[in-house]
């Protein structure tokens, strides 16, 4: 087994591993490799187990920049899952022995988000979890399913007049401003418009879904397919329209949309365990899912999770108060150098 760093040449091959693996993920896709260093500055340092010639592992890494210090090496950056995708117990623990050469060579840390087992007396983030709803059966049989709330709050999003709209890129203007305006109100730098943008042409089946009212947009989610699984990693309504219930019809709609596209696992994306968001989706029958992030040093060392310092969380209550301009034009500067 010998693991080598990807090479151009290897694209075809990588791509055909991921689609055929089951522990693959969205993350490992080889489009995610430019992506991220075009519009995050996050250079690649992706991983390929080899034996006899064939694939039988592979390690997408990103190294996050920093504005002071030397950065980290990330799989994957920006996204929920990543993590190593092997065959067998010997490709994945050859790709964790080079990740952490890789450490030591950089002086840093490496994260690796799910895919790569338990790794022993280590210490994981279990704060987040993802939430995962089973759509297989038809809508009709779905909604009955749901609680007597959710279908409520479809019902009156749809009296107060709202409706959805599925597109590409053309949707990225209507959604990026009501995006931005609810990471001020979370307290987070937006990504850049960029990062969707880029996201929207290099992966053709990625779609945003808006929710409007007369034609004005009140929010809308991206929605990233894989196999037959949808991933919701990022969504966003204006905070003044919550009396109709913008949310509601936005999920919902998803959910029939998907399924319509023969998806079987529709995946709400990651929360903060307990948050607000969490239990909100939790309400649509959807089983958490534990996302037991890891983190190793060089040769092999763990390190700490890398769980929000205090400065962190103090500087997030500042940046909420900070003019929405503002946040829009330096917000997706200092987004590179988060990873979340």
């Amino acid at each position: 087994m010998t693991v080598r760093p990807y090479e151009p040449g290897m694209r075809e091959a990588w791509q055909r591993f991921v689609m055929a693996s089951p522990t693959a993920t969205m993350a490992h896709l080889i489009e995610w490799r430019d992506i991220l260093l075009r519009a995050c500055g996050a250079r690649p340092y992706y991983l390929v187990a080899l034996s006899n010639g064939g694939i039988e592992g592979v390690l997408p890494l990103s190294r996050v920049p920093s504005p002071i210090g030397k950065g980290r090496l990330v799989s994957m950056p920006y996204l929920t899952y990543g993590g190593i995708c092997a065959d067998n117990s010997t490709a994945r623990d050859a790709l964790l022995h080079a990740a952490s050469g890789l450490a030591s060579a950089f002086d840093t840390s490496v994260e690796l988000r799910g895919g790569s087992g338990h790794l022993a007396n280590s210490c994981p983030r279990l704060d987040k979890a993802t939430l995962v709803l089973d759509i297989s059966a038809e809508p009709a049989a779905l909604w009955e399913g749901f609680r007597t709330e959710i279908r409520n709050r479809v019902r009156k999003a749809r009296r107060a007049g709202l409706d959805t709209l599925v597109g590409g890129r053309e949707c990225l203007a209507d959604f990026f401003p009501v995006f931005c305006r609810r990471m001020r109100e979370l307290g987070t730098p937006p990504h850049s418009y960029r990062f969707f943008d880029e996201i929207l042409k290099a992966l053709p089946d990625a779609r945003i879904m808006l929710v409007r009212k007369n034609g004005t947009t009140l929010g809308g989610a991206v929605l990233c397919f894989f196999k037959d699984s949808v991933e919701v990693p990022w969504v966003a309504c204006r905070s003044d329209a919550l009396w109709a219930c913008p949310y509601h019809l936005l999920y919902w709609e998803a959910i029939v949309y998907s399924w319509q596209r023969g998806v079987k696992q529709f995946d709400f994306g990651r929360s903060t365990l307990d948050s607000g968001t969490f239990v909100f989706k939790k309400r649509w029958g959807a089983k958490p899912i534990m996302l037991p992030w890891q983190y190793i040093g060089g040769n092999g060392h763990l390190v700490p999770n890398g769980r929000p310092a205090g400065h962190l969380l103090v500087a997030r209550e500042l940046w909420k108060r900070l003019p929405l301009s503002a946040t829009c034009l330096i917000g997706p500067i200092l987004r590179r150098y988060l990873a979340e």
